[in-house]
């Protein structure tokens, strides 16, 4: 008898292996997050920056600063589950430098080689109010952000830790964090200073290189052909090809001057009945700039640009996939959302 239960659950195992699945399975806690400013909170402490920019828990609650605030920025989902950043006061992320055990939790600029170190994976932990998290590197979810030794007092490092979770069938884990790695997400008010996404706002007079705020290889803005604007590789683009001239204008509109002395402009090419293909143009091109970053300042650099001489077009790629070569075109659009954001990197020219 107990041979055949053995058998029976060894072949449920076996079949459960042979389901389409993601690394994490569906878990019944997992919380809803929208995008926003939060506190992080564990174990009755506060997540904070040190002056050196790594994470650790600090209750600043009657300091001056004051607590430090996160903004949670909902990335997609790329089939290993919904991905999430979390945005620091000035612009950076929180993320790690490697996938390590021990590895210390901090601010970082986000560039095309660290994109998966700063992705997230939000698995709740409270069934009532869902508010509480653990958090999971998405380039190794056995891998959890927590307190230092178990620890909550003021100056514990925040630091990436494995966790392997309870197990049904090896492909099957269930999230389950342990305390010191449950982070409760407490709403609260965008910073002074913060922008609104949609508001006027113009870069500063100076070079730039344009990448969409994608994880994607092929996020760069380059003049690739003789008037062609496509997708491209930060190494595969030419310096002169991918550097840009902001020149503000007044009235919340640029110029983008390439270097070869044309501009980033709307060409004559049709896309279906809704669009026209970005072109090098001789003329002076206006477009008209939008923030399009909750961040503090101008320190994101990411806006949205619409022709000014059609408010109702925006600048994106074209395809989701950011393959090579693809083009970049003006579309009719509302608003702005992720194909549509671009980050202005400033460069020496």
């Amino acid at each position: 008898m107990k041979k055949r239960v053995m058998s029976i659950l060894l072949t449920f195992c076996m079949a459960l292996t042979l389901l389409p699945t993601t690394a994490f399975a569906a878990h019944p806690n997992n919380p809803t997050p929208k995008d926003g400013w939060y506190y992080l909170r564990c174990m009755g402490n506060y997540l904070n920056l040190d002056a050196n920019g790594n994470a650790e828990l600090h209750d600043k609650t009657n300091t001056p600063e004051g607590n430090a605030k996160f903004r949670l920025q909902y990335l997609g989902s790329g089939g290993l589950g919904d991905a999430y950043a979390l945005e620091t006061m000035d612009g950076r992320y929180l993320g790690v430098d490697k996938a390590s055990n021990g590895a210390r939790v901090k601010a970082l600029e986000r560039s095309s080689d660290n994109n998966h170190f700063l992705s997230w994976q939000l698995c709740g932990e409270n069934k009532p109010s869902k508010d509480i998290c653990s958090m999971r590197l998405m380039a190794n979810k056995d891998m959890l952000l927590n307190a230092s030794g178990q620890q909550k007092a003021d100056g514990t490092a925040i630091i990436l830790w494995s966790h392997i979770d309870k197990w049904a069938c090896p492909r099957e884990p269930v999230p389950d964090g342990p305390e010191h790695s449950e982070f409760r997400f407490i709403p609260t008010d965008a910073p002074a200073g913060a922008t609104v996404p949609g508001t006027p706002q113009t870069p500063a007079d100076g070079w730039y290189s344009l990448r969409f705020d994608v994880h994607a290889a092929y996020s760069i803005i380059d003049v690739i052909r003789s008037n062609l604007v496509e997708l491209n590789a930060w190494d595969c683009a030419m310096p002169w090809t991918r550097a840009f001239y902001v020149e503000n204008k007044g009235n919340n509109q640029i110029t983008l001057r390439i270097a070869d002395g044309r501009y980033l402009g709307v060409g004559t090419d049709a896309v279906s009945d809704y669009g026209w293909k970005v072109a090098a143009v001789k003329s002076p091109f206006l477009w008209n700039t939008y923030s399009e970053s909750f961040g503090v300042a101008n320190s994101h650099r990411k806006y949205s640009l619409r022709p000014a001489s059609g408010a109702n077009l925006v600048l994106r790629a074209y395809s989701v996939n950011y393959d090579l070569g693809n083009f970049i075109a003006v579309f009719k659009s509302k608003g702005a959302y992720g194909r549509s954001e671009v980050i202005f990197l400033g460069i020496e020219w």
